[in-house]
């Protein structure tokens, strides 16, 4: 007969204390179980009803669903400082996501006093415990100095220890590390293998990094159509370095399709997220109406918001990139807008391309006269000084063309034949005195206003000669010495007519003067002769037309 087994007292009690906690975590669990269903169902109200009663027992899952709660504003008013609470109490029973989470709350300063170093202890506390995502935070302290030096070998260290449990961000970190030997020795073929180990889990950063090795060569064979693919991946995402990468592409028609259109797509989603260079490239597309209407309005949008610049600066920023890359027609166009808006430089900038025919433009004095001015009137100086050039040019070209003009006008006498009566020769001295009066006076008036506009350029007049400024080679100094010759050259040929004049008009007096001694001296007839001859005398020279000093 089996001898009966009995309980004592205390080891009942014990049997129901055991038998009851495992009901109780049991129920527990289920209670948590159901609290996160109605977390993920957006029941936030029960979800808090079921969380709160687990957390004040002590509950470290609850205690962080509870704070999560609190953190969000979910199902209570946001509370940084209650979230800061529970997140403690569960991280001082040692939950690793609890203690990361604390880490995350000191390091923004939300509930609790910002500190980096609170921040990293509580993340040192997670990551020694092999928590990943306080793996990459204690790298990232490592990485920015942030509560610790800057220490790129201890940075490297945890990011692997985080990238090898998978962590995107830490292979995305240990890529560039590899890429620029931070923290590691350097190596195009390991930035490669775990820069496609983030891109695969659809890191854009990584995608786009990838992409760049690619398009180099490095770690991978050098590749722009894959190059291309990554970085498409990458600015799909909204990744702003990648949609400025594609875009120029596209610009180049590297690894795609040489296209103006796609390529301002892609500047106008990256600047359209404020990337300053990406609103530059846009500007420069409407200025030049590449892969866009040509639009003055929104390159100049574009262009003043990546410069934080004006409207004047804006347009001269255009105008050197469109001067330096594109065609003349552009140029004109942007300087003449510039211009007609009132910008005294450009108006001054327009007014030397018509007085040199810059850029395609036609010569033109009137047109350069006119935009100095206005530029002038702006109070631009080198306008002033330009239009004063202009304008002494454009007197001593009007100089020469009165002097040309009175060389034609003053009529220079026929000379008689030897049968001109007395009245024929003093009409012929007297056409004679006029046309040289008429030259002597067109002459002296010439040099009057060379010695005028020399003295106006700078130059100098003296008994000793004329004396040019300091501008040997420019367009006033040519002009000068122009009309200068013009004027010596006419002087010496109205002297030399002026003695073939007279040496032929006393040659005549000679021949007729001989003929009539010839005659007979029939008396009637001398005396009808006597009565006709004309009373004549030789002229005497008269010199030059005007003495002018010489010329240095």
């Amino acid at each position: 007969m089996k001898k009966q087994r009995y309980f004592s007292p205390r080891q009942i009690v014990l049997t129901v204390i055991f038998v009851l906690s495992i009901v109780t975590i049991v129920s527990a669990n289920d209670d948590l179980q159901n609290a996160y269903k109605a977390y993920r169902a957006g029941e936030y109200g029960q979800s808090l009803a079921l969380l709160k009663p687990l957390a004040n027992q002590g509950h470290a899952r609850a205690q962080i669903g509870l704070a999560t709660l609190y953190y969000r504003g979910y199902g209570v008013p946001q509370n940084y400082e209650e979230s800061a609470k529970w997140y403690r109490l569960a991280a001082d029973q040692g939950d690793a996501a609890a203690q990361t989470w604390l880490g995350r709350l000191y390091y923004s300063g939300q509930g609790v006093r910002q500190s980096f170093e609170e921040a990293g202890a509580w993340y040192s506390e997670a990551a020694n415990q092999g928590y990943m995502m306080a793996q990459r935070r204690v790298a990232d302290l490592y990485y920015s100095g942030q509560g610790v030096p800057v220490n790129y070998k201890e940075a490297a260290k945890w990011y692997r220890l985080a990238a090898d449990q998978g962590d995107a961000l830490a292979q995305t970190m240990l890529c560039s590390f590899f890429l620029k030997g931070k923290g590691v020795t350097k190596s195009y073929g390991e930035s490669a293998k775990w820069c496609r180990l983030a891109a695969d889990q659809g890191v854009a950063n990584a995608q786009s990094l990838l992409g760049n090795l690619y398009a180099n060569g490095q770690g991978v064979p050098q590749g722009s159509k894959e190059a291309a693919k990554w970085q498409r991946l990458a600015a799909e995402q909204g990744y702003v370095k990648a949609q400025k990468k594609l875009a120029w592409y596209y610009m180049t028609g590297f690894g795609v399709s040489l296209k103006y259109d796609e390529a301002a797509k892609w500047y106008s989603l990256a600047a359209e997220q404020g990337d300053a260079e990406a609103q530059k490239k846009l500007a420069y597309l409407y200025a030049k109406g590449q892969g866009v209407a040509r639009s003055e309005q929104q390159a100049l949008k574009w262009l003043r918001l990546s410069t934080g610049c004006g409207q004047e600066e804006a347009m001269g920023n255009i105008i050197g990139h469109i001067i330096e890359y594109d065609n003349d027609n552009l140029v004109i166009k942007w300087v003449h807008s510039a211009a007609e808006q009132g910008y005294g430089d450009y108006q001054y900038q327009l007014a030397d391309m018509y007085r040199y025919g810059e850029y395609g433009l036609s010569q033109n004095d009137t047109k350069a006269v006119k935009w100095y001015r206005l530029a002038a009137a702006q109070g631009n100086q080198n306008a002033i000084e330009k239009l004063e050039d202009i304008e002494i040019g454009i007197e001593i070209e009007k100089t020469i063309s009165n002097l040309e003009s009175d060389d034609q006008n003053c009529s220079r006498p026929d000379l008689p034949n030897v049968d001109a009566t007395t009245s024929q020769w003093n009409k012929f001295d007297r056409r004679r005195d006029n046309w040289y009066d008429c030259m002597d006076s067109t002459i002296n008036s010439s040099w009057e206003a060379y010695e005028r506009l020399l003295v106006e350029i700078g130059g100098e007049v003296s008994k000793e000669g004329y004396e040019y400024p300091f501008l040997f080679g420019t367009t006033l100094v040519e002009k000068l010495k122009k009309l200068y010759n013009k004027i010596t050259d006419l002087n010496k040929k109205n002297i030399a007519e002026w003695e073939d004049m007279r040496e032929r008009r006393n040659s005549r007096i000679d021949e007729i003067n001989y003929r009539n001694e010839r005659r007979t001296n029939s008396s009637r007839q001398y005396q009808y002769q006597q009565q006709q001859r004309p009373i004549l005398q030789p002229v005497p020279s008269r010199g030059q037309f005007y003495v002018q000093p010489g010329i240095q």
